[in-house]
């Protein structure tokens, strides 16, 4: 459960008496005092803060034992490269609300690896992925779209933006892009 007041908002009695007593409690930064000390609230033995605390998070990207060098992490809609190791690392990440996050990652040749992190017991996390080869390919359409790449619908005119579900020639190859 959520609760982004800084200041325990006033309940009734046993408000929360049908939550779980495992249940966890996400407060503002500086404000789980209020919480603990506040009747109803304090009901929650797991209270933790969110906010603007500055997160770390690293990757491994691998195909077995061999790394990926240049694939495409993204994580709060930032994009991020590997280097030569497969390796990259993004600091000062802020999460605002949920300390859960999603990220993905992209490389031509490999299926696209989706999953999620999860910064509720430590502010540093490193993700070890493993990445499928894969004959399809998968492109992400704004890369395509903000390059010098041309792209082409299947009548042979030159188009400026794609949509999912359609085909599209680029670099000479048809190209289904996922919608």
């Amino acid at each position: 459960m959520y609760s982004l007041n800084p200041q325990a908002p006033q309940t009734g009695t046993n408000p929360f008496y049908q939550i779980p007593s495992d249940a966890l409690l996400y407060v503002p930064k500086g404000s789980v005092e209020s919480y603990v000390s506040s009747e109803g609230w304090s009901a929650f033995s797991h209270i933790y803060e969110i906010g603007q605390d500055t997160y770390s998070l690293s990757f491994n990207v691998k195909c077995g034992d061999f790394p990926i060098k240049d694939a495409t992490v993204i994580v709060l809609d930032k994009d991020y490269t590997t280097d030569e190791n497969g390796y990259v690392k993004i600091d000062d990440l802020k999460i605002e609300d949920n300390p859960v996050i999603k990220f993905s990652v992209y490389k031509d040749g490999f299926a696209p690896y989706i999953g999620e992190v999860d910064f509720t017991e430590s502010k540093e996390v490193t993700i070890n992925v493993n990445m499928e080869e894969s004959s399809s390919v998968y492109l992400l359409p704004d890369k395509v779209e903000n390059s010098n790449i041309k792209i082409y619908n299947l009548n042979g005119h030159q188009v400026k933006s794609m949509k999912g579900g359609q085909i599209y020639i680029i670099e000479g190859r048809k190209i289904c892009i996922k919608g």
